[in-house]
């Protein structure tokens, strides 16, 4: 190569290839295989393998992005089973909310009815007691009518009684 010969070079920041002037104490290795920057200079000898490197990294963000794809899919299955399951429950309270109601309006359908009947039955049983204290009472009158209306007929037998024992003596 000569000194002015240029070659693709990828940036680390970014990835993406840009021009690289080759100083003259640089080679570069064929492009088929690793590219190997060697200093020729005698100052220092390093090798990169910067496609190695850049391999690698391609391999980590692919790794990385098919996490990512995979936790996006999870992500989704999660809020599609949270949704699921949210429906679920949303449902089957409206369902206990609504078989509640029905037995609360049942009860309370149940208790006025009971509570309707009792009363029924204790104003009959009051009306039926009224009836039959009313008919005692009748009979108690009658019965102090008669007794004094009986009282002076009996001091009047007494009378004739002692009467009739007075003139036989």
């Amino acid at each position: 190569m000569n000194n002015n010969q240029s070659s693709n070079v990828y940036s680390i920041v970014d990835a993406r290839p840009m021009i690289f002037n080759h100083p003259s104490g640089f080679k570069l290795a064929d492009q088929e295989k690793n590219v190997i920057i060697k200093n020729n200079d005698g100052f220092n000898d390093r090798e990169v393998d910067m496609d190695a490197r850049i391999d690698k990294l391609e391999k980590r963000a692919d790794s990385i992005e098919s996490t990512l794809s995979r936790l996006n899919e999870t992500m989704l299955k999660l809020d599609s089973k949270i949704d699921l399951q949210t429906a679920k429950l949303e449902s089957a309270i409206a369902l206990q909310s609504s078989k509640l109601e029905v037995g609360m309006a049942l009860q309370s359908s149940k208790l006025e009815s009971m509570i309707s009947l009792q009363g029924a039955e204790l104003k009959a049983s009051i009306e039926n007691q009224k009836t039959e204290f009313d008919g005692k009472l009748k009979d108690m009158r009658l019965s102090i009518i008669l007794w004094i209306l009986g009282l002076p007929s009996l001091f009047f037998a007494i009378y004739k009684i002692y009467e009739i024992l007075n003139i036989k003596h």
